[in-house]
């Protein structure tokens, strides 16, 4: 997440600016000046969800030692959950549904529940959303955090009818990068987001960074100056960011991504191609 303000600010390229005299030091916010005007660009306005849930391990089978809160960090539905897509998954109803997660420990055993609990405006209580083991898949080897696995996982709130969005929402946290080493404030539910991101278009567990450089100021300039602008959506995943193992990079198991592009957004993009327009995408993811 940017400090508030600092959008737009990043060093960008020194370059030569029609009017100036020899080479200018620009910032991003000179995008608008740098880009021709029948620049074409295409960028990810999917929106980040509060992946991130901190749950105890219940008595019982495959917890036993676990004594503190541990860090689940969700990843995507699994195949065959409730929805097609992430963002129809997250609107969904919670309970039951199966989610491939990192689980920051390697001592659970399938058949083990984790609980998090937390206090639920609309009922006016506390909730509490269980977390239970289904199977492990493999180890979650991370320089400088935590050694964990990547496991899946069913669902089960004490809200009836609570949509996984809600119940995120209220037990989960904006999951920042570990580079950032601090933990999420409420602040970072808008601020770890582009500017652009759509609300109908929840399902990243992390933000397509280059774009967390735009600032309305930025955006008003380059539509301004007649810029193109086409939004896809690509939840961003684990495949973005899960640590590479594999002794050969053929042996790693590549996690997918979903995406989705209207017609509409082809056509146009299509369109620019075909006119000889720059095309440029922003990222990365």
């Amino acid at each position: 997440a940017l400090p508030t303000g600092a959008a737009g600010l990043a060093a960008c390229v020194r370059t030569r600016l029609e009017g100036a005299s020899g080479l200018v030091d620009c910032t991003f916010a000179d995008l608008p000046r740098l880009l021709p005007a029948s620049a074409h660009l295409v960028a990810n306005e999917s929106r980040v969800f509060a992946a991130r849930i901190f749950a105890s391990a219940e008595t019982g089978v495959g917890g036993e030692g676990v004594s503190h809160p541990l860090e689940v960090m969700f990843l995507c539905a699994e195949v065959g959950g409730s929805g097609t897509c992430m963002t129809e998954t997250l609107r969904s109803a919670c309970d039951g549904q199966m989610w491939r997660c990192m689980v920051r420990s390697g001592s659970l055993s399938p058949g083990c529940v984790l609980a998090a609990q937390a206090h639920h405006p609309a009922s006016g209580g506390t909730a509490e959303l269980k977390i239970r083991l289904e199977r492990v898949c493999s180890p979650w080897v991370e320089e400088g955090e935590e050694d964990g696995v990547e496991a899946v996982v069913s669902l089960a709130s004490s809200v009836a009818g609570i949509s996984a969005e809600d119940a995120f929402a209220t037990f989960g946290q904006v999951p920042l990068p570990p580079y950032m080493r601090r933990q999420a404030a409420g602040e970072d539910q808008d601020t770890y987001q582009t500017v652009y991101a759509s609300q109908e278009a929840l399902g990243s567990v992390a933000a397509p960074t280059a774009g967390l450089h735009f600032s309305p100021a930025v955006m008003d300039g380059l539509a301004g100056k007649g810029v193109l602008w086409t939004p896809l959506v690509l939840h961003v995943g684990a495949g973005t960011f899960r640590p590479v193992t594999a002794r050969q990079i053929a042996e790693h198991d590549m996690h997918h991504e979903s995406f989705a592009v209207r017609v509409r957004a082809l056509e146009d993009v299509a369109a620019s191609l075909e006119a000889g327009r720059p095309v440029g995408a922003v990222g990365p993811p």
